[in-house]
């Protein structure tokens, strides 16, 4: 009788245990954020906040180009950046622009595509900056020698940028498949 039970019971345990382990689901959650000193506002294309979403349009595979230095390849998006220290104590004498991410393709300074669903192979988002001229220079993420002075309003109270986004390979001739494309950066302003 007592072997008629245990031998239940551990049959009843085999069933209970397999099914306990019979569906595993898992996830993730990118959780992120910055805290700052928030002295200054920042604007950027006409919205107050530090943080901003950019979107491209969509385009074909033969509109991603290679990155040039001082050229944009074909569709890109224009971001005005703006500090903002009205009615503040500071005075701005200098400032100083510059990118980073731990998402960035080095070997050129632009940012790799980090989509991990349905995403776009050997696409990568470059980022230019606009000089008051009309002058286009590449931003090298991640490279701090790559800094952009902003330009000073008359009474010292604002800074401004421009910057253009766009799609470019992620090395020169890189046969490039469809699919979404997704990148971040984090922006540093230094001033005094």
């Amino acid at each position: 009788m007592n072997k008629k039970i245990l031998a239940a019971a551990l049959a009843a345990s085999f069933v209970v245990a397999g099914s306990a382990t019979a569906g595993v689901e898992g996830g993730q959650l990118n959780i992120g954020g910055l805290v700052t000193t928030g002295t200054c506002a920042m604007i950027i294309n006409n919205e107050k906040g530090y943080d901003y979403n950019v979107m491209l349009k969509t385009v074909t595979i033969a509109d991603v180009g290679n990155v040039e230095q001082t050229a944009i390849n074909g569709e890109n998006k224009q971001i005005d950046m703006k500090l903002d220290c009205t009615g503040t104590a500071v005075d701005l004498n200098s400032t100083s622009m510059t990118f980073d991410s731990m998402f960035n393709n080095t070997a050129q300074g632009t940012l790799s595509n980090i989509e991990t669903d349905q995403a776009a192979k050997n696409v990568d988002i470059a980022l230019h900056n606009v000089a008051s001229g009309g002058a286009l220079q590449l931003v090298k993420i991640g490279d701090s020698s790559s800094a952009f002075a902003g330009t000073l309003s008359s009474d010292k109270k604002s800074a401004t940028w421009t910057y253009k986004a766009s799609y470019a390979t992620s090395e020169a001739g890189a046969a490039v498949s469809a699919g979404h494309v997704k990148a971040n950066t984090s922006y540093i302003i230094s001033y005094n």
